[in-house]
């Protein structure tokens, strides 16, 4: 299955080695590190599960059996935490597994980190994270292809 970002209800950014990703309809916001940092990379730019666990054992060439589990549990907690949904599209095939270029890494696998945090939630909530012109600016929304 092909996964993408849940734009405009989800928004990430990776910083160094952490990706910070929020669920903006809910106020929640997640912590992603270790493996989980490059499996959400691959899983952003259109991989399947599949080909995430390829590319991981590529990488890592001490992986864990429990990998394809770990791939499997760690896809589960971003599409239950509302940051990936199923990609519907249909031009959205699986990207060939010849494309898969992680670099082999001599650091020891682990299972990726993801953490949520709901301390921030009320206050994201009241006030929201806005799309807006970058001509403009605030208070005047983007206009976007719905509101067209």
């Amino acid at each position: 299955m092909i996964y993408r970002l849940n734009e405009p209800d989800a928004s990430a950014e990776i910083f160094d080695e952490e990706v910070l990703a929020i669920n903006l309809s809910n106020g929640h916001y997640h912590s992603i590190r270790g493996t989980g940092v490059e499996m959400w990379k691959l899983l952003v730019e259109g991989r399947s599960e599949v080909q995430v666990v390829q590319a991981m054992h590529h990488s890592y060439a001490d992986a864990s059996p429990t990998l394809e589990a770990d791939v499997r549990t760690f896809v589960a907690q971003l599409v239950d935490g509302g940051l990936l949904v199923e990609n519907t599209n249909t031009n959205a095939g699986e990207t060939s597994t010849s494309d898969l270029t992680l670099p082999a890494i001599s650091a020891a696998y682990t299972a990726p980190i993801f953490e949520s945090h709901l301390d921030m939630q009320d206050l994201l909530l009241i006030d929201p994270i806005h799309d807006v012109d970058v001509q403009v600016g605030w208070p005047l929304r983007a206009v976007t292809e719905e509101r067209a």
